[in-house]
């Protein structure tokens, strides 16, 4: 139920952010952890709103980066794939979509022979950077021009079955709820 609706306000406010009253305020994205188990449908659910809401959406399997300059896909590399699938157009980039897949499966890992985190820290701290809003520089050959892209409205979608998530929360908290003492609505889809 609630990711219809982000995926309207995520819409709507890309429509309508540059008309809106100034007397209105303007409400930041949300992007999105959406968790559940594998094959349950998570990333299909966007993939069909993206269709019907015609925004360029592109799907990164998480488990496949790593940091600039080793073998595998960088950060980046997802922006740029966004742009492909927005045809190039530099603003349907920026208000497009990007599911970052088996987030949970990204984390630190931790080499017995001493080799280096190609796939842990490093990534979690540049996807860290291009969720919260920077500028990606993306390269079209063809025409040997560079753009910048702003990813402070593109919408992030993070999802992954992170088992284990919600006895941690318990754990933590002493039941379901929030710091601030609001129940936390988990939906395990």
């Amino acid at each position: 139920q609630l990711c219809p609706l982000i995926l309207l306000f995520h819409v709507s406010s890309i429509e309508y952010g540059e008309e809106r009253d100034e007397d209105v305020p303007r409400l930041d994205k949300s992007n999105v952890l959406l968790i559940g188990p594998t094959g349950s449908g998570k990333t299909f659910l966007f993939q069909m709103a993206a269709r019907l809401l015609d925004v360029p959406m592109v799907v990164c399997d998480c488990t496949s980066l790593t940091q600039a300059g080793y073998v595998g896909e960088d950060v980046e590399s997802v922006v740029v794939r966004l742009w492909q699938s927005a045809g190039q157009d530099i603003k349907r980039t920026e208000q497009g979509i990007i599911v970052l897949d088996e987030l949970d499966k990204l984390a630190s890992k931790r080499n017995k022979h001493g080799g280096k985190d190609i796939g842990g820290e490093g990534v979690q701290q540049s996807l860290l950077k291009i969720v919260e809003g920077t500028t990606v520089t993306v390269t079209d050959r063809a025409k040997n021009k560079t753009y910048q892209i702003d990813t402070r409205n593109i919408l992030f979608l993070a999802s992954g079955a992170f088992i284990g998530l919600d006895q941690i929360i318990k754990r933590r908290t002493g039941s379901k709820s929030l710091a601030s003492g609001h129940p936390c609505q988990m939906s395990i889809i």
